[in-house]
């Protein structure tokens, strides 16, 4: 109804969103959170763990996976074929992570290690190398003497667990979409009668799995829990994506939802998970299409939000080391500048480039149909 606020099909159709803004805000977001645990070895310390359970990182984290499922499953649906999305993805994905790696690797962990450099270049080198620029089967999380005398020693870059389950979300997308289609082309419609509502079906069926699955493993196992719930975001955003003509977004809206996850926390936590994915879901999908004004100035700027999540990590664990009893707000302050230091370049001369070459690559792997020698059509 028009007076329930703009369809959110009408808002996402085109570039001219906020989408970049809210990337860099969780970034940032990611790296307040994570300053509390790299200054203090405590990730108690950070408030809102106090509050609600969860970290200031891990609702980021989930935006970003919201975000994601949208975006993804637009991708997918508009892709001529499978291999169009897989290049499109990986060009996203991999360059600047290996960037990333490489430099840790190769420049930080040599500088920085306790060990000689022979035992540093050992096996344990070789596996976080390989592990971290597949993501296959996870990441690795440590190097030999990197970081071991810090107040949180378990990780050289505890943000890379999340790109394994981002690429695992598009296999299993890419493969309900397959499904979907396979079942249009065979007849077996489900009664709607077509390859787009059997999608939506498969996909909420997983999500609705996925959910229920988030709900238990929240009261026996936080770090299972947060996974799932990564997971089960990115199916409430390709649904939201499927579903884009039925949902409105508004002010009030917004505010419903941000109001029921205070009073649902007040009354029990318990209310607040069985909440938390489709409030949230709908907060960021109206903060990602709604504002407009000095918002929308941001895309101005450039999408930095992937460098800022890469490297956040590594360069609070060296202020941390070089910065005995940094506090997290002394940690938030210096490392927000250097990380974006380092976020500028990696857009401006790997991210945008690497994305840039995917008509070349498409090229090389699919010629185009023969041309007449009028020209393109």
């Amino acid at each position: 109804m028009a007076g329930s606020g703009a369809s959110l099909n009408l808002l996402a159709n085109g570039r001219d969103n906020n989408l970049n803004l809210l990337r860099i805000v969780a970034a940032t977001a990611v790296l307040i959170s994570h300053s509390f645990v790299l200054a203090t070895g405590d990730s108690d310390t950070e408030p809102l763990v106090r509050w609600i359970g969860m970290s200031l990182g891990e609702l980021a984290v989930c935006a970003f996976f919201v975000a994601s499922g949208f975006l993804v499953t637009a991708s997918i649906c508009k892709s001529r074929d499978p291999l169009d999305f897989i290049v499109a993805r990986c060009l996203r994905i991999f360059p600047a992570l290996l960037v990333l790696i490489l430099i840790t690797v190769f420049v930080v962990g040599p500088i920085v290690t306790t060990t000689s450099i022979g035992d540093y270049f050992g096996f344990q080198a070789g596996v976080y190398l390989v592990k971290c620029v597949t993501l296959l089967g996870g990441v690795s999380t440590k190097l030999t003497g990197v970081f071991e005398a810090n107040p949180y020693k378990a990780a050289v870059n505890g943000s890379l667990w999340t790109l394994p389950w981002e690429l695992r979300c598009y296999v299993v997308l890419l493969m309900l979409w397959g499904v979907a289609k396979g079942l249009r082309k065979f007849r077996l419609r489900l009664r709607w009668g077509g390859s787009g509502e059997a999608f939506l079906a498969l996909t909420a069926g997983s999500g609705f799995v996925l959910y229920c699955v988030w709900l238990d493993l929240s009261r026996t196992n936080a770090h299972a829990a947060h996974s799932v719930l990564a997971v089960t975001m990115f199916a409430m955003g390709s649904m939201m994506w499927q579903l884009r003509s039925r949902i409105f977004l508004s002010w009030y809206g917004a505010i419903l939802a941000l109001t029921s996850l205070c009073v649902a926390q007040l009354l029990s936590l318990s209310v607040f998970r069985v909440l938390l994915p489709f409030a949230l879901a709908y907060v960021v999908m109206y903060f990602a299409f709604v504002p407009r004004g000095v918002f929308r100035k941001y895309n101005l700027v450039g999408d930095y939000s992937y460098g800022m999540y890469l490297y956040a990590f590594p360069i609070q664990q060296m202020l941390a080391m070089a910065w005995q009893g940094i506090k997290p707000i002394e940690m938030v302050a210096v490392s927000f500048l250097c990380t974006l230091l380092c976020a500028i370049p990696s857009w401006r001369w790997i991210e945008k480039n690497a994305v840039r070459t995917k008509v070349q690559i498409m090229g090389r792997i699919r010629p185009l149909p023969h041309q007449s020698a009028v020209g393109n059509v």
